[in-house]
């Protein structure tokens, strides 16, 4: 088939299409003045063959200008054989086992050949952060086309310990994470906190996939006063940037060495939750706001919301935190200060009911700048100071110190990280 069509005073021509119509091939075409233009034409004809079943498509462009104008071009072209897919062959570098693989990618066999699917697919095992390649082939075998997926994994399992130092506050931590418990590309986390914390957080992504379930276990214990909490959280997509999350559990506060009138109680805890996450090349913009209602004597709810930009290797996190209730108890207040939010201050200086604060960092070098700001109680707080980052193939290894308003040298904490992946 061969068609002229003119945009302006420009003539396109294309011949030997079968399958599709040039005015469908020339259906989004708005303007074309350079020879990038024709090269963006021939790489959106070449993804309609692709997305239908023709992965061979060849075209062959001549442009005939006058001067630095295009007044025509010819497009040739070879649509090639359209195939069905038999089959999908994993190789997998890595210890992952094919089965979860093909659940996840979700891709019918005997199905007519389809870019678009297959890099849907490819994009959603990608955002399981266990895979750092996944490249496929066509496989021309016994009269039958296959695909061929060549993945490459990452390290999958993190140990991380962590320690803050300042005049009179030592705090340290361990936490492992494993990205693919065994191969099944369900996720382990173990937290502990010196003095604080002992949690467990496990994740469901398979069964019933592209929803998760988060089951989590924490013990917080504070002198005389000790909080157990036990939840589900059920999330699913809306979509490929958007998820909606559904939590239910309970909430158990004791005082095991308290000769007070204090009495424990178990209670019921229901939430909702709305998140966003888009990266590209050179951006990452992540943001999660949660709501959670707990049922007691006097009713608690509480509302966090927390984002992450990054651009550039410039990173602004922002976070507002507020909770409301009749009658506030132990576990009620936030608790700010140290390594997570306001690197300047003492772990947990501030007890607050509602906070609003800012991080920034710019992270263009292993010696980055960092400052943090925050409104606590209507009361401004901030914080400045450096980070330092070192990566090996033993680990990686990073140290912050910072400082906090109107402090002295002296008054400076001092953060230290070393993550080993395996």
């Amino acid at each position: 088939m061969s068609t002229p069509a003119s945009r302006d005073d420009l003539i396109i021509e294309i011949k030997g299409n079968v399958f599709f119509s040039s005015q469908y091939l020339m259906d989004e075409v708005t303007i074309i003045k350079t020879k990038t233009d024709v090269e963006n034409l021939v790489a959106q004809i070449i993804r309609f063959y692709a997305d239908a079943g023709y992965p061979f498509c060849r075209i062959y462009p001549e442009i005939t200008a006058e001067g630095a104008a295009i007044k025509k071009i010819l497009l040739t072209i070879e649509e090639g054989e359209r195939i069905k897919v038999a089959d999908y062959i994993y190789d997998i570098q890595g210890k992952t086992v094919e089965g979860v693989v093909k659940k996840i990618m979700g891709l019918k066999q005997d199905n007519y050949f389809s870019s678009e699917a297959i890099n849907d697919s490819k994009e959603k095992l990608l955002r399981m952060g266990v895979f750092e390649d996944i490249n496929e082939h066509i496989v021309h075998r016994d009269g039958n086309y296959y695909v061929l997926f060549s993945l490459r994994e990452r390290k999958s399992d993190y140990l991380t310990t962590f320690g803050s130092f300042g005049e009179n506050d030592i705090n340290f931590s361990i936490n492992f994470l494993s990205l693919n418990l065994l191969g099944t590309l369900r996720q382990l986390q173990f937290h502990y906190e010196y003095q604080k914390l002992f949690a467990l957080q496990f994740t469901e992504p398979i069964l019933i996939f592209p929803a998760s379930l988060n089951i989590n276990f924490s013990l917080w214990t504070y002198d005389s006063v000790r909080l157990i909490q036990f939840n589900g959280r059920f999330i699913a997509p809306l979509g490929n940037i958007f998820n909606v999350s559904l939590l239910s559990g309970v909430e158990s506060v004791s005082y095991p060495e308290n000769n007070s009138d204090a009495q424990g109680h178990t209670n019921n805890v229901l939430g909702i939750g709305f998140g966003l996450v888009y990266d590209t090349f050179n951006l990452s913009f992540k943001q999660g706001i949660n709501f959670e209602h707990l049922f007691r004597a006097y009713d608690r709810w509480k509302m966090q919301y927390d984002s992450e930009f990054i651009i550039n290797k410039f990173i602004l996190k922002t976070h507002y935190y507020v909770v409301e209730t009749d009658s506030f108890e132990y576990f009620d207040y936030y608790r700010i200060g140290g390594a997570k939010d306001l690197r300047g201050y003492y772990d947990e200086e501030f007890i607050v009911s509602h906070a609003i604060w800012l991080n920034s960092e710019y992270k263009k070098f292993s010696i980055f700048p960092l400052f943090d700001v925050g409104l606590l109680n209507q009361d401004i707080q901030f914080s400045y100071g450096l980070g330092i980052e070192a990566k090996s193939r033993f680990a990686d290894a990073s140290l912050i110190i910072a400082w906090p308003k109107h402090g002295s040298w002296q008054d400076g904490k001092i953060h230290l990280m070393l993550e080993k992946g395996f």
